[in-house]
């Protein structure tokens, strides 16, 4: 049962146990699963699946077969479960935008209802980016708030082993998880994958006639950038020259309005692109500013696609197209992972969305 040692019981009675443990801290919550669903779960035999039922039926701890039906955990077992509270840690240097907020009120109202008044959630937010070694602090979150299972949302490197070392189950939204590090462990949770939406969306971009791209970064983003230099080469390479491709995405020195009309102007002189390829909404509001300023109708003259959602891009006009994550996979992920019993299993990379505007067209 899950690499646990057999031990002198038998099987059946070990399963039982477990299973009854399992009821208790809220795994299972008003029925239990099938005997099938308990052998894959448990990788035990439907034989000793069967027998563990009926074990839990002489002890009152489910009741009686009914046809068509999971067997009813009893209101004796019910009382007993343990409180099921999740504990949601945020950074507070990301601020969390509408669709953020609406996924994790989601999946605290999947929370609440599922474990309904044995369940509860909790969140906290804090400047994570400052913690190298934040064991401590986590442990003090999680006794304060009495916390019995995490979520994170985008956990940084440090983070992700102080919980590992806490052994408390939890689900990763986003973070850090694709580090050298970590690549053996298997983490549940759910992540975009900018591989697979930047071949995305270089390929459609190549599709609708576009050869000249221009995908500013700002100066503290010079890892990525690499990435997507070579990314760009292997997608146009037929086309364009590796130089081209390296100088289509640039570093935008020095964080400032006038630097960055200045950047656009020395760019648009150099590289005349069709396309435009934002990395975050200051991008395009900088973007915007520029072509009012020398009469460029975007969705005409240029195309523009961000590649971060935003709530402030809603209020741009022309309305940009730009990529969204795909928060119901991830509460459906959320809710797999939970009605399982929270199993450790291999992180979900999701492929970012295209959110249609009006500044996407075709040459």
């Amino acid at each position: 049962m899950s690499g646990q040692s057999l031990g002198r019981k038998s099987l059946p009675v070990q399963l039982a146990e477990r299973l009854e443990k399992d009821i208790h801290e809220g795994v299972w919550t008003d029925t239990l699963p099938g005997y099938r669903t308990l052998s894959a779960h448990y990788q035990v035999s439907e034989g000793t699946s069967k027998r563990a039922i009926q074990l839990l039926e002489q002890q009152g701890v489910i009741g009686p077969p009914e046809q068509g039906k999971n067997r009813k955990i009893s209101r004796k077992a019910r009382s007993s479960v343990e409180k099921m509270r999740l504990l949601i840690i945020t950074d507070a240097t990301f601020p969390l935008d509408k669709f953020d907020e609406k996924l994790l009120n989601d999946i605290s109202v999947f929370w609440l209802h599922r474990g309904k008044s044995s369940a509860d959630v909790d969140r906290v937010s804090g400047d994570l980016a400052r913690y190298q070694h934040p064991a401590k602090l986590l442990s003090q979150w999680v006794h304060q708030h009495s916390a019995t299972h995490l979520l994170f949302y985008g956990p940084p490197a440090p983070w992700i082993k102080a919980v590992i070392e806490l052994g408390l189950p939890c689900y990763y939204l986003g973070g850090e998880l694709g580090y050298a590090e970590f690549k053996n462990r298997v983490f549940p949770g759910s992540s975009q994958s900018w591989d697979l939406t930047l071949r995305d969306l270089l390929q459609r971009l190549r599709g609708m006639g576009h050869k000249h791209l221009l995908i500013p970064f700002d100066y503290g983003k010079r890892g990525f950038q690499k990435s997507v230099q070579a990314t760009l080469y292997e997608i146009y390479q037929d086309r364009l020259s590796r130089a081209a491709c390296e100088a289509s995405v640039p570093v935008f020195q020095d964080f400032s309005p006038d630097s960055w009309q200045r950047n656009w102007e020395k760019e648009f002189m150099l590289r005349r692109p069709t396309c435009v390829v934002a990395s975050n909404s200051f991008t395009v509001l900088s973007l915007y500013v520029f072509c009012a300023r020398n009469n460029i109708k975007l969705g005409k003259d240029l195309s523009l696609i961000c590649m971060q959602s935003d709530d402030i891009l809603d209020w741009h006009d022309p309305r940009p197209t730009y990529l969204e994550y795909p928060y119901a996979k991830s509460l459906q992920d959320f809710k797999s992972w939970v009605r399982r019993g929270f199993p450790q299993r291999a992180h979900t990379y999701v492929k970012m969305v295209w959110n249609e505007g009006d500044t996407l067209t075709s040459i």
